[in-house]
C-alpha cells in the first residue's frame, strides 16, 4: 500500500500490489479514505505486528499531531481489493504539539522497531523539532478498549 495526505484534508490508501494489474487499475485509490479536520501536511507510517498492521502519524496545518492504527482486510467476493479499517484518531495533548497554527512540515518514525517503544519526530513552522516516545502495546490496548 501507498498512503498520501493532502491539503484537501484527505488521506488516501493506494493499492500498489504485487499482483499483475494494468496501470490504471494498479494506481486507483482504495475506498478506504479518511477525512481529517484540516489540511494534512505530513504523514509517516510503520508496520506493526498484532491486530493492527500499521501505525500512521499525521501532522496537520494547525500544528496538531494525530496517530491512527490501520488494518487492511479483504472480502471473499473481491480478494484482490482491500479495505482499510481505521482506528479513531489518537490525539496528542495540544500542549505537547507545535505552536498553534504553525504547520507541521515533517513527521517520521525511527526507521527500525526494536521494542514496544517507538520514537516519532516532528518538525513544524514554529522552528522546533519534537521527539515523542510511543508505547505501541499500550496504544493498541487503549484502542481495543475504546
Amino acid at each position: 500500500y501507498f498512503f498520501t495526505g493532502s491539503r484537501d484534508k484527505l488521506i488516501l490508501v493506494w493499492n500498489i500490489s504485487e499482483v499483475e494489474f494494468t496501470v490504471p487499475e494498479a494506481y486507483l485509490p482504495l475506498e478506504s479514505r479518511h477525512t481529517c479536520p484540516e489540511a494534512v501536511t505530513a504523514l509517516d507510517i510503520i508496520g506493526l505486528t498484532g491486530k493492527w498492521d500499521y501505525l500512521m502519524a499525521v501532522g496537520l496545518e494547525s500544528g496538531q499531531l494525530q496517530l491512527f492504527l490501520l488494518h487492511p482486510t479483504r472480502s471473499d467476493q473481491t480478494p484482490a481489493v482491500a479495505r482499510v479499517v481505521w482506528s479513531q484518531p489518537i490525539l496528542f495533548n495540544p500542549e505537547l504539539c507545535h505552536v498553534k497554527n504553525k504547520r507541521v512540515r515533517r513527521v517520521q518514525f525511527e526507521p527500525i522497531i526494536q521494542s514496544d517503544q517507538q520514537l516519532l519526530s516532528s518538525a513544524a513552522d514554529d522552528g522546533f523539532v519534537k521527539i515523542f516516545s510511543i508505547n505501541i502495546g499500550q496504544l493498541q490496548n487503549a484502542v481495543l478498549r475504546s
